[in-house]
């Protein structure tokens, strides 16, 4: 049974997280969307502020697989979730977006499908690569056929102020739309669950999707308006105006991306 989220968090489960998972946020902002540009820190403004909180599998044994499909209701793609796991939609935002979660702190499945600027292979290697420089993590890419597809496989351990993570990503890009499957959990229990991680991964199946000028616009301007809205929450007024300039770019007549704009010049 799947037990789903729609446009809320879990508060008490925030209140224990979001100290924890801070330390990670910067890094991990990158690493998770590294196919673009973006720099949406999924650590805290994620995954602490959007977890599920569902009844977790207790062990990663592949007889847990779940026996039902999930489909993205915005018609990006479709994927077999890990049974029992709970499961987190963003029914505001126009991205393909879901993230699967079990009980156990910060084991999680995530998937995150939007347009980008690129429709070339090689484009997105050098974004992955990057994105490496960038935040300096090795992040173990390579190339793989998934499903058919080509694709990029990656893996990488990140340790912040005495917080650990281990994570795996997939990339894809089909048609100058990026999809990012990521598994993520603390070391000691990323083995546990890997293979049951890897088995769901592998059910994952991207929609036919013909991409409109609009929804182009809206992906962008949904990923600013996100790292604008954090980046207040921190503190960084600097990132959080050059984010809502970004977005007002895109479209100057965002009504939220206005009122965020309107905050920061203290109107």
């Amino acid at each position: 049974m799947l037990t789903v989220i729609r446009g809320a968090f879990d508060v008490n489960r925030v209140a224990v997280s979001i100290t924890r998972i801070a330390a990670l946020a910067l890094v991990l902002a990158a690493l998770l969307c590294g196919c673009t540009s973006e720099s949406e820190p999924a650590g805290r403004g994620e995954s602490a502020e959007e977890s599920s909180s569902a009844p977790a599998a207790e062990s990663g044994d592949s007889q847990d697989q779940v026996s039902s499909t999930y489909e993205d209701p915005k018609g990006f793609f479709t994927i077999d979730p890990p049974a029992d796991w709970g499961v987190t939609e963003y029914p505001d935002d126009p991205r393909g977006k879901v993230a699967f979660g079990t009980e156990r702190s910060r084991v999680e499945l995530r998937v995150l499908v939007k347009t980008i600027a690129t429709t070339d292979l090689g484009d997105l290697a050098e974004q992955l690569k990057d994105t490496e420089r960038r935040v300096g993590v090795d992040t173990n890419i390579e190339a793989i056929v998934f499903n058919g597809q080509p694709a990029f496989k990656r893996t990488a351990t990140v340790t912040m102020q005495g917080m650990t993570n281990k994570m795996l990503w997939v990339d894809l890009l089909i048609d100058g739309v990026s999809h990012n499957v990521q598994y993520s959990a603390p070391p000691s229990l990323f083995d546990q669950y890997h293979e049951i991680a890897w088995e769901s991964i592998q059910t994952y199946r991207p929609l036919a999707h013909e991409v409109t000028e609009g929804e182009e616009t809206a992906h962008d301007v949904a990923k600013w308006r996100r790292l604008a809205t954090i980046a207040i929450e921190w503190g960084n007024t600097d990132a959080a105006k050059e984010a809502v300039a970004a977005g007002l770019e895109a479209d100057p007549t965002d009504e939220e991306l206005l009122e965020l704009d309107r905050r920061l010049k203290g109107e």
